[in-house]
C-alpha cells in the first residue's frame, strides 16, 4: 500500500494486488489515508465487487433539481470546462463535475474512453460518493477535503480497478466545498500532468466564483477598491472570508519582503497572528486593534490597525480592508512606509521587494532636476521607468525625447543629438536639422545606451551639461536648451572610465543619482508579472479573457534563465497566448521554451562540457543544497533560485530520496 502527497494532492495506490484481496478477506487492517477510505467504504456497506452500483442513478427530475441548486457554480464552470475538457479529451480523459453529495451534474470530453465511461456509470446523475462506491477520487476528495488521485487497485470496488482518476474540491467564497472536479480514464493513461491540470481548473472556477459574487464596497467595484488600496501609503490588505488575502499593497509587500513565501492567496494567521473567526469577532466587539496587537507572532504585530468591512446584500461580512499604521520607529525608516507611487508608474508591474524599492526611489527622485543614471540589463524596463519618471516630474507637460546612442554610426550620433547646420556634411538636409536636444527643450531627454556615445559626442554633451549651451554640428552659433537628463546603460561605466573609454567628468555629471532594476532571474514575483502581461497582451490582441498559465507551464517559466529579461518574457507569453487561443490554459508546449533548471553550477574548466558532465554537476548542486537545508525541499529550492516543483522533478528523475 502506498499513499503520499504529490504536488498538493493525496495519491492513493497499492503496489501489490494481494493487499486489496487480503483487506477484503479481513486478513489485514490497512492504515493511512487509503486504509481510512477503505474502512469508511466497508462501514457503509459498499459492495467490493461493485454489483449494486447500477441502480445509484438520479432520475431526470432529481438531476434537474440538483443542477438548479448548483446553477451558480455550473454557470461559472461551464465556459471553463468547455475548453478544458476538450484538452483532456485528447488524452482520453472524461471530465466530471459533481455536487457536494458526489452526484455528477456535468460531464464532457472522454475521447476513446467515452464508451467505457458509460459502462462504469461515469455519467450525469451517477452517485460517486464513498458511501455509494467506496474509494474513488470524487468521493474521497469530498471525504478528505483535499485533491485526491486514485490509481487502479486503490479503488474499493473491483470493477473500478482498471481506472485512474484525479479530483480536486472546488470551494466557494466562504471556503466550503461547492463541487468536485474530476478527470478519469484507463489506468494506462496515468499521467504526471493530470493532478496539476485538475487543480488548475478547480482554482480557475473558484476565482470566477469569487469575482462574480464579490459585493460592491460603498457602491464601488472590487477593481476600484483594489486601486485605492494599492495607492495607500501605509501597509494595507484586502482579506476575504475565510481568511484569504486577496490583495496586499506595495507598502505591505515591502514589509513582507523578509518572508519570501507567496502571500497572494495565502493565509491570514501568518500576517496578523489571528484567524478569520477571531478577526470577525474583534470587528463586532470593536476590539480589532487590541486583538491584532496582542498577537505577537503576526508580521504586523504592534501596528495600529484600522478596518473597513465589506458586507454583502444581506449584511454578512464578506471581506475586510485593513490599514496598518507602523510603529513610530518604523515610520522613520523610508523603506518601511514607502510613498504611494505617483501617476505614470502603473505600467511598471511587480511585487518583488527589490523592484519595489527601486520604484519608490525613482518616484522620490522624479520631481527633482537631478540627472539620473539607470543601470540595468537589457530588457528589464529601463525605457518604461524613464517614461514613468517623466510623467511624474514637473516636466510632464513637456516632451519626452528618447535617443538610443547605440543605434547610429559613431559619426552620426552628434548630428542626431545636437542637430546640424545647412550643408554641414555630404547628404545633410538643405535646411539643416534641429536635433533631439532641441526637441526635448522644456521636457526630458532620455539617452539610452549612453556607454555607446563616441568620444567627440561625449565632449559636446559635457559642455552642454556645464552651462546649458550647445552648438549644432557645423555651426558656431550657441543655442540653449532646458532639459532634464536621464541616461541608461547595461554596461559598467566605472570600468569604462578606468579603461579610458568613457570620460570621468561626464560620468560624474550624468550620475546625479543612480537607479537599478533587478534582472528577471533574480525577481520573486514572476507569477504576478506573467498575469499582468497576459492581461495586457490579451487586450492588445482583443482576445480577452486571457488563458491562464497552468502550474506545469509556470514550472517551465520559473526554470528559465531569462537572458532577455522582461522583454523576452513578454515575447514568450505573446506567442503562448496566440498558440493557446480557445483553450482554458497555457501549457508548456505553448511556450516554446526548453526546461532548464537554474541551478548555480560551477563554471566549466573548458569551453566544451559534455551533457553528462552538466547533468552530474546539476545533481551535485542539488544534493549539496538538500544537505545544507537538512532535507527541507522548500529551503533548498530558495537557495537554488528555482521552484519547489523543479526540485521534486529532479529528485524523482535522479532517484534522490
Amino acid at each position: 500500500m502506498d499513499e503520499h502527497e504529490d504536488r498538493g494532492a493525496l495519491t492513493l495506490r497499492t503496489q501489490d494486488q494481494s493487499v486489496w484481496e487480503r483487506f477484503q478477506g479481513g486478513m489485514i487492517s490497512a492504515l493511512g489515508p487509503l486504509g481510512r477510505s477503505w474502512a469508511r467504504a466497508l462501514a457503509s456497506g459498499v459492495d467490493p465487487e461493485g454489483r449494486h452500483h447500477q441502480a445509484q442513478i438520479e432520475t431526470a427530475t432529481a438531476l434537474h433539481q440538483r443542477r438548479q441548486r448548483m446553477s451558480q457554480v455550473i454557470d461559472v464552470a461551464e465556459p471553463i470546462l468547455e475548453r478544458w475538457s476538450s484538452q483532456v479529451a485528447r488524452h482520453d480523459f472524461v471530465a466530471l463535475l459533481a455536487d457536494p453529495d458526489g452526484v455528477v451534474v456535468h460531464r464532457s470530453g472522454g475521447g476513446e474512453f467515452g464508451q467505457v465511461a458509460e459502462k462504469v456509470r461515469l455519467i450525469e446523475g451517477a452517485h460517486w460518493s464513498e458511501q455509494a462506491r467506496g474509494t474513488n477520487a470524487i468521493g474521497t476528495a469530498l471525504a478528505e477535503g483535499v485533491p485526491v488521485n486514485v490509481l487502479g487497485q486503490a479503488h474499493f470496488a473491483r470493477n473500478n480497478h482498471g481506472l485512474v482518476c484525479y479530483a480536486s474540491p472546488v470551494r466557494g467564497p466562504d471556503g466550503q466545498t461547492v463541487a468536485i472536479l474530476d478527470i478519469t480514464s484507463h489506468i494506462s493513461r496515468q499521467a504526471d500532468f493530470a493532478p496539476l491540470t485538475v487543480q488548475s481548473a478547480a482554482y480557475a472556477i473558484e476565482e470566477a466564483l469569487r469575482l462574480r459574487t464579490w459585493p460592491s464596497w460603498g457602491g464601488h467595484s472590487l477593481q476600484v477598491l483594489a486601486q485605492a488600496v494599492e495607492r495607500c501609503a501605509t501597509p494595507a490588505l484586502i482579506i476575504e472570508r475565510p481568511g484569504r488575502v486577496r490583495l496586499a499593497n506595495p507598502a505591505a509587500r515591502l514589509a513582507l519582503s523578509n518572508n519570501r513565501a507567496s502571500f497572494q492567496g495565502g493565509g491570514l494567521e501568518g500576517l496578523l497572528g489571528v484567524g478569520w473567526g477571531q478577526l470577525e469577532r474583534a470587528l463586532l466587539d470593536n476590539r480589532l486593534e487590541a486583538t491584532v496587537g496582542a498577537a505577537h507572532d503576526g508580521i504586523f504585530a504592534h501596528h495600529k490597525v484600522h478596518a473597513e468591512p465589506v458586507t454583502d446584500a444581506h449584511g454578512r461580512l464578506w471581506a475586510v480592508v485593513l490599514f496598518m499604521e507602523p510603529p513610530s520607529s518604523a515610520r522613520r525608516t523610508p523603506l518601511a512606509t514607502p510613498s504611494p507611487l505617483p501617476d505614470g508608474f502603473e505600467a511598471l508591474v511587480g511585487t518583488d521587494p527589490v523592484f519595489g524599492a527601486s520604484l519608490n526611489k525613482a518616484a522620490r527622485l522624479a520631481r527633482a532636476r537631478l540627472p539620473l543614471l539607470l543601470l540595468a540589463e537589457t530588457g528589464t524596463g529601463k525605457g518604461m521607468l524613464a517614461r514613468a519618471i517623466h510623467r511624474a516630474s514637473r516636466r510632464a507637460d513637456g516632451p519626452l525625447v528618447t535617443l538610443n546612442c547605440g543605434a547610429f554610426a559613431p559619426d552620426l550620433v552628434a548630428s542626431e543629438l545636437f542637430g546640424y547646420a545647412p550643408g554641414a556634411f555630404t547628404g545633410a538636409h538643405r535646411a539643416g536639422r534641429a536635433g533631439q536636444l532641441a526637441a526635448a527643450n522644456g521636457g526630458t531627454l532620455f539617452l539610452d545606451e549612453i556607454a555607446e556615445l563616441p568620444p567627440s559626442a561625449q565632449v559636446m554633451l559635457l559642455r552642454f551639461l556645464e552651462d546649458g549651451q550647445y552648438r549644432r554640428v557645423g555651426e558656431d552659433k550657441a543655442r540653449r536648451a532646458d532639459v532634464r537628463l536621464i541616461c541608461a546603460t547595461c554596461r559598467d561605466l566605472g570600468q569604462m572610465v578606468s579603461e579610458g573609454t568613457f570620460r570621468q567628468d561626464l560620468y560624474f555629471r550624468i550620475k546625479g543619482a543612480s537607479l537599478s532594476l533587478p534582472p528577471l532571474r533574480e525577481r520573486v514575483d514572476l507569477e504576478v508579472l506573467c498575469e499582468a502581461l497576459l492581461e495586457q497582451l490579451a487586450a492588445e490582441e482583443e482576445m480577452e479573457p486571457a488563458a491562464q498559465l497552468s502550474p506545469a507551464a509556470m514550472v517551465v517559466l520559473e526554470s528559465h534563465a531569462w537572458p532577455g529579461n522582461v522583454r523576452e518574457l513578454k515575447m514568450v507569453l505573446h506567442q503562448a497566448l496566440v498558440m493557446s487561443f480557445g483553450e482554458a490554459f497555457i501549457e508548456p508546449h505553448h511556450l516554446g521554451l526548453e526546461v532548464a533548471p537554474r541551478l548555480p553550477l560551477p563554471e566549466p574548466a573548458a569551453e566544451s562540457v559534455s551533457a553528462s558532465t552538466m547533468v552530474e554537476r546539476q545533481v551535485t548542486a542539488l544534493r549539496q543544497a538538500l544537505a545544507r537545508a537538512g532535507g527541507n525541499v522548500s529551503q533548498a529550492a530558495r537557495s537554488l533560485g528555482v521552484a519547489r516543483s523543479t526540485i521534486y522533478r529532479m529528485m524523482k528523475r535522479h532517484d534522490i530520496s
